[in-house]
């Protein structure tokens, strides 16, 4: 699967139950591996065969059997992590040593629908769009007020809550049909509206 994240071209495989995310390229000859095919052994690369396996290490050259594989043919490959339906990666952290992932308390719980945003092209700067969810002028705090969409009430006030992380809340939302779709949400009613959590990952101090 070819994916792209900060510009950086991507391949994803999985081998023997496990994710791989990597640069897509073959060391050898800087063929996208994208191009190429997977076996129950990993990823193939189209050009000379070399094949990639758990952790992108190189498990076979066609031209070399039985040779030693040295540590440069390995894929350059990033901390992965597959939760609430999605793979998570992160491209500058320490493989062995990833950040921890925001987590979604009700996921698993049968009142609540899952849920994952579809894929859709943003033509702007990823730092604007991350901008835009860490700005919690976005969000009113008094719990005396309601957020407004048309100028209807929404229904619910916000109470957010410190995180390690940032902080998280709940709201009203009174479109049925938001899209993005939230990661969780839970349906109230015939109403059509929709409990959503949002989750900032913006430091409060």
């Amino acid at each position: 699967m070819k994916a792209t994240l900060l510009d950086e071209q991507l391949v994803i495989y999985r081998i023997k139950g496990q994710v791989v995310v990597a640069r897509d390229v073959c060391p050898h000859r800087g063929v996208p591996l994208t191009l190429g095919f997977h076996e129950e052994e990993g990823i193939v690369c189209p050009y000379h065969g070399l094949r990639f396996g758990e952790d992108g290490r190189c498990n076979r050259i066609p031209s070399s059997p039985g040779q030693p594989i040295p540590a440069k043919l390995h894929l350059t490959s990033f901390a992965v992590e597959e939760r609430y339906g999605l793979i998570w990666t992160c491209l500058a952290c320490d493989p062995d040593n990833p950040p921890p992932l925001p987590t979604m308390p009700h996921w698993d719980d049968a009142g609540f629908q899952q849920i994952n945003c579809p894929a859709f092209e943003v033509k702007g700067f990823a730092g604007r769009q991350v901008e835009g969810f860490l700005d919690v002028a976005h969000f009113r705090v008094d719990p005396h007020r309601h957020l407004r969409r048309s100028g209807q009430p929404a229904g619910a006030g916000l109470y957010p809550q410190e995180t390690p992380f940032g902080f998280v809340a709940d709201y009203w939302s009174s479109v049925g049909n938001y899209r993005p779709a939230p990661i969780s949400a839970r349906r109230k009613g015939s109403s059509g509206c929709v409990t959503l959590k949002c989750i900032c990952r913006s430091p409060l101090r």
